[in-house]
């Protein structure tokens, strides 16, 4: 009980309610803004920190692209930043920062955003730390996977391990 009261005292004096709400707008509108830029951001929604971002196949026919938010994801955790799959096709990728979450640390969040989901727009598989570019190809084929989102003509290669065998659903 004593635990509990003192975070509460802790999130009334460092104002972290006040704080998540205005960090959430900062990170809602930063999402808003790369928007126009990515044909595969279907919409941003949320509330406060919480905040998921729709990846789609086209903005015209909003298909679910699954393994494009998979791949996303992992692409995500190499750069430090946790999110998840959520949504009933697994297409939106979800962020549930901590209520510490700063102005700074969302700006990080939506430039690796756009970085990543660049790449995977223009077909780059890793980052550049994990891609020597003479031998990509055959690197590729032997740790990761081809997938094709369906009726879009766009390939990916899913590292193996970005895909998680305990939930294919």
């Amino acid at each position: 009980c004593a635990i509990a009261a003192a975070v509460l005292d802790v999130i009334h004096n460092e104002k972290l309610l006040s704080s998540a709400k205005c960090v959430g707008i900062c990170l809602k509108d930063a999402f808003n803004a790369i928007l126009p830029k990515h044909p595969m951001m279907g919409c941003v929604r949320g509330m406060g920190l919480m905040m998921a971002v729709e990846i789609v196949a086209d903005k015209e026919s909003r298909k679910p692209a699954k393994n494009a938010a998979k791949l996303l994801v992992y692409k995500l955790k190499k750069m430090q930043i946790l999110t998840s799959n959520g949504g009933p096709d697994k297409n939106a990728i979800m962020f549930c920062p901590p209520m510490c979450f700063t102005r700074d640390n969302a700006h990080r969040v939506v430039q690796s955003f756009d970085k990543a989901l660049s790449d995977i727009e223009k077909g780059i598989i890793g980052s550049d730390e994990d891609n020597d570019s003479s031998s990509n190809e055959s690197e590729n084929s032997n740790n990761s996977i081809s997938s094709m989102e369906e009726g879009t003509g766009r390939g990916y290669e899913i590292p193996l391990e970005a895909i998680s065998y305990e939930n294919n659903e």
